[in-house]
């Protein structure tokens, strides 16, 4: 097969994608060794019949297969936002090695495992919006919408509050200029919203880089002083918010 088995110990060399020389699995085990012993490439001009794929699929309702082996199907191709998964919960597309379900809207994979993605043209699914006074969803599984398209600096959050742009994972909304999810929660962000003008302070041109907490000082290079008793946020590297 031109396909991956799908084996979580091995990460990107066997997630259940496209065969490739870097590959360390072949779906179902059905592998032979190169006749030269190593060294093969693939088989050339052959007559292939394509073979029907009889492999069970998710229902039309919860099209996307998921979870180890693709035991789950989900309503959405979007992941949960669960912090102790790290990058197989991050809210990002659903794929094989995912391990959340937006919302937990999933059923179990009609055949127990093995599905394949639903082959039902999927109408995008209506998910709750933030409103446009509010409009960028954040918080584990959207639940709160910021005015801004910006973190807000607290230093005990690390990255999810150095203020950086606002995503699904960040917990800290600039000037804390938050409402709540109108679904309660699986907002996404508002549509269609003119970008408004960025009318915030700006560093003066003979010291342009912002710093420190909440953006207090102006540095004219971008680079920190080593100064180790602050550790990461002195060691020399580029200025950042932190």
């Amino acid at each position: 097969f031109n396909r991956e088995k799908v084996y979580r110990p091995q990460g990107a060399n066997c997630d259940g994608s496209a065969i490739h020389p870097g590959s360390m699995c072949c779906q179902g085990d059905a592998y032979v060794k190169c006749p030269g012993g190593r060294g093969c490439i693939n088989a050339a001009n052959i007559a292939v019949q394509p073979k029907p794929d009889n492999r069970p699929r998710c229902p039309p309702s919860h099209p996307y297969a998921y979870w180890t082996d693709n035991q789950y199907c989900c309503r959405f191709n979007r992941e949960k936002v669960y912090r102790p998964q790290g990058a197989n919960c991050d809210g990002s597309a659903i794929h094989p090695g995912s391990m959340c379900c937006q919302g937990d809207s999933y059923v179990k994979c009609p055949a127990g495992r093995g599905c394949i993605n639903s082959n039902i043209a999927v109408q995008p699914a209506h998910r709750p919006r933030c409103p446009p006074s509010h409009p960028y969803a954040y918080w584990t599984d959207n639940q709160y919408c910021c005015r801004f398209n910006r973190e807000k600096v607290y230093r005990p959050q690390g990255a999810n509050c150095d203020g950086s742009a606002i995503h699904p994972g960040s917990m800290c909304c600039q000037g804390d200029a938050y409402v709540k999810c109108p679904a309660g929660r699986g907002c996404i962000n508002a549509a269609n919203i003119p970008p408004k003008p960025d009318n915030r302070p700006r560093c003066p041109p003979s010291h342009p880089y912002a710093y420190w907490t909440d953006n207090q000082y102006c540095c004219r290079f971008n680079r920190e002083k080593v100064y180790r008793p602050q550790g990461a946020n002195c060691d020399g590297s580029a200025i950042h918010p932190g």
